[in-house]
């Protein structure tokens, strides 16, 4: 196990691994107390601290945290054994397409693909993660059998990143140059285009016991970016949404920093995001009277640690969505919505579980038997998405889904009308909950609706009377600071 003393408040990445701490001795988390009464009984071992050329990745780290909030203490597991039901390299591929399924969602990662070539075929990357705008290249490499000569670990872990690098940059100049269908982990197909795409190759060294001191310079790493898997699993299990790891990925892209020191670079980035502030509004928005709301983009604490069952709530939101039978839209279609939805900043996802919960809660409510809906529409403060939830009951002849899509509809037309050239990029996606009287308690019913629409002045008027107008509708406005970056 390592212990790394993290200095949040600085500018700079700091990683000082503490080697054996006596019982005695003070604290690393600066306490005060002796080693054997704080830290110690938390469970860190005092003969486990790394003391050799041999490190971090493979094993559980410890940080210590120095926040305005004071001393926190973040243990970071090592990574998840492997199922060597093959090889130990398909193991390690399998394992960290789980990682990136189970903390996030398995509709965006896509199994690799054999490509037909001249001289025979090759396999598109280790997998692949695909959001609406952005994709992740995946190349796994596992070295079997590490030995004890440091220098000989430390030219595999480059060699294998560098030839990772390689064989990532052609399989997104294969995705470039062609659409693919490919298969995603709820053995799903859909067409993939490349083009357009933002891409980010992610190379992952799976690694028992790395050496310290493994870094490939910057000048290497152009829309790449190199990790252990234990680190990649971190951060999967800190921001549990496919967007997220996949924004942060991209934002420190590029960037040279020791193998292994993820976590590091991540508490640092969140200390940094947290002195931040809102960007303001689009003044066309503000004109509403919307109330904003901003948070930092990388939480200091793990999502759903504070608010667990909301989180939960809207994961399960998200997994009905996955399994909707669909009959009227595409496979893509509903993955370009679940992308959208899984942008929700962390804080709001939690906020938007408690809402829905709420207004479930309301309509169904013993006794009442009239027709009601309790909607909420919130928007991206410089952005060209809005999202639309909400909750009804008792509709005429069960058509909540087309009352629903009308909603959605007229606030769709309003919000093109107001980002005005940017109109064409618009996005609305809607999630509506209406109760059921069988164990599955719920329906979830989803609209969708990209860019612009046609609405005839007589359909216009109808929506208007039906639903009021735009500034009557419950409106809430994300603010997101401008991401900061380690100098």
């Amino acid at each position: 196990m390592v212990v790394v003393v993290v200095h949040m408040s600085m500018a700079t990445l700091t990683l000082q691994t503490m080697t054996k701490i006596g019982r005695n001795a003070a604290c690393p988390c600066g306490s005060g107390k002796k080693y054997k009464k704080c830290c110690l009984d938390t469970g860190l071992s005092e003969d486990g601290m790394a003391g050799d050329e041999h490190g971090s990745a493979g094993e559980r780290m410890t940080l210590v945290l120095k926040t305005e909030r004071g001393t926190i203490l973040r243990e970071i597991p090592a990574a998840m054994p492997l199922r060597l039901i093959t090889t130990q390299g398909k193991a390690a591929e399998d394992a960290t397409h789980s990682a990136a399924a189970l903390w996030g969602l398995p509709d965006f990662v896509f199994r690799p693909e054999l490509m037909a070539l001249g001289s025979g075929v090759r396999e598109l990357g280790d997998g692949l993660i695909i959001l609406s705008g952005l994709g992740l290249v995946l190349q796994v490499k596992s070295r079997e059998e590490p030995g004890a000569d440091a220098e000989r670990e430390r030219r595999w872990l480059l060699k294998q990143g560098r030839r990772a690098l390689r064989q990532a940059r052609g399989t997104i100049r294969s995705l470039d140059s062609a659409p693919r269908t490919l298969t995603n982990m709820r053995d799903r197909s859909a067409e993939i285009t490349g083009e357009g795409r933002d891409w980010l190759s992610v190379v992952i060294l799976d690694h028992a016991s790395p050496p310290h001191g493994v870094s490939m310079p910057a000048s290497e790493l152009a829309d790449a970016v190199l990790l252990t898997r234990r680190d990649w699993e971190f951060l999967f299990d800190q921001l549990k949404s496919t967007h997220a790891v996949a924004a942060y990925l991209k934002r420190v892209g590029g960037e040279s920093v020791e193998l292994g020191t993820e976590p590091v670079r991540y508490h640092q980035l969140a200390a940094l995001d947290a002195q931040g502030g809102p960007r303001g509004l689009d003044p066309a928005i503000k004109e509403l009277g919307a109330a904003e709301h901003w948070e930092p983009m990388l939480p200091l604490d793990p999502v759903g640690s504070i608010d667990e069952p909301a989180h939960s709530f809207f994961r399960s939101v998200l997994e009905d969505i996955a399994s909707i039978e669909l009959q009227t839209t595409t496979e893509e279609v509903r993955l370009r919505a679940l992308a959208e939805l899984d942008r929700l900043p962390t804080e709001h996802r939690a906020h938007v579980g408690n809402y829905l919960r709420e207004a479930f809660n309301l309509v169904s409510r013993p006794g009442w038997d009239e027709a009601m809906f309790r909607l909420k529409r919130i928007l991206g403060g410089l952005g060209t998405t809005q999202l639309l939830f909400g909750a009804g009951a008792h509709f005429p002849d069960d058509k909540f889904g087309e009352v629903f899509s009308s909603w959605t509809e007229l606030r769709h037309h309003e919000f093109i009308a107001r980002l005005g050239d940017r109109g064409d990029q618009a996005i609305s996606v809607g999630v509506l909950l209406t109760p059921r009287d069988d164990k599955r308690v719920w329906d979830t019913t989803m609209t969708a609706i990209f860019g612009p629409i046609k609405i005839t002045a007589e359909r216009l008027a109808i929506l208007k009377d039906a639903w009021g107008d735009e500034k009557s509708a419950m409106l809430e406005v994300l603010g997101s600071g401008e991401p900061s970056r380690l100098k």
